[in-house]
Order: structure tokens, then sequence, then C-alpha cells
């Protein structure tokens, strides 16, 4: 099986509740705007995202490539040929996967995120976000409530915001 657009490939009958868990290491936060790479155990290298879409597609073509966990809705599309998974914001999957980032060197990481997507019911994700920094994890019921709470972290840098704050 190799996942669409990138040529990468994930071991047939191999797949196991891993490929639920997705790193995001975040380079960049200038104006609300999230830079970085996300890690998949089934991906040869880091991603290169420099957008929240990025993030969601790249990961959204990953779990639909490894069909795990399983959409419970098909998506709609205005074009008769279906969903479109090869563009987006102009970059291919393959080019954001390969794609290095300007002096690795002189960046710090800024935050890293481990994010396990459980379902995938309603049109949406359900599952765990880890901010792996803090040793905190949250629960998110939505992509959107999953943004809010990595926008929430960096936003507020090393002080915990309302959504950090306390238990769960």
């Amino acid at each position: 099986m190799t996942i669409e657009a990138t040529g990468v490939s994930a071991p047939v009958g191999m797949i196991t509740a891993e490929c639920e868990k997705n790193t995001i290491q975040i380079f960049s936060y200038e104006n609300r705007q999230l830079a970085g790479y996300l890690y998949n155990r089934f991906l040869n290298r880091g991603a290169y995202f420099s957008s929240e879409l990025q993030i969601i597609w790249l990961m959204e073509n990953l779990l639909d490539t490894l069909a795990f966990p399983q959409a419970d809705v098909k998506y709609r599309s205005f074009s008769r040929s279906g969903r479109s998974t090869q563009k987006v914001e102009g970059n291919s999957m393959k080019d954001m996967i390969t794609k290095e980032i300007d002096q690795p060197d002189d960046r710090q990481e800024k935050a890293t995120f481990v994010v396990q997507v459980q379902f995938r019911r309603n049109a949406t994700w359900q599952g765990t976000l880890q901010w792996v920094d803090k040793n905190q994890t949250r629960k998110f019921r939505s992509t959107l409530e999953l943004l809010m709470l990595i926008n929430d972290a960096m936003e507020n840098g090393r002080d915990s915001g309302p959504s950090w704050a306390g238990g769960e």
C-alpha cells in the first residue's frame, strides 16, 4: 500500500494503533500561523507544514490512506471527479514530505504535540492531544477544538492557558 501522492509505502496487514499517533513539532508561530513538521510512523521523514490547513490536510490524507481509524462519512465535492487529494495551497503531498526547513540548525523547536486520532465521526476527529513539553494531555471532540488547543498553548507560551489549566 502506498500513501497517495507520496510513494511512501505502509506495510500491508501491519497497521496498528501506532498509526493513530502523529507528532507535530512547531518551529514557528508568527501572527497565529503555525509552521513545522508532522511525523508519523509510516512516513520516512517529516512532512513540512506552514499552516493549520496543511496539518489537517496531511493528517487526513494519511488517515484515509491507512483507513485507520476509518471515516464514517464520505466527503462531498463540487466536482464530479470527487475529492481532490493531490494539492493543497499549491503544494503536493510529496513536496511537503520532502521539503527541508530553511537553516534547520538555527531553528528552535517551540512546542511538540502528539495527536492521537481515535475516531473520525460526524465528519471530524476525536482523540487526545498531548503537549509533550508540559506533559499534559487533553481530549478533543472535533478538529476545530484540536486546533484551538494547539493555538491556546502557543499563544500562552510557557504559561498554561485556560484550556490547559487544571485537569481535563
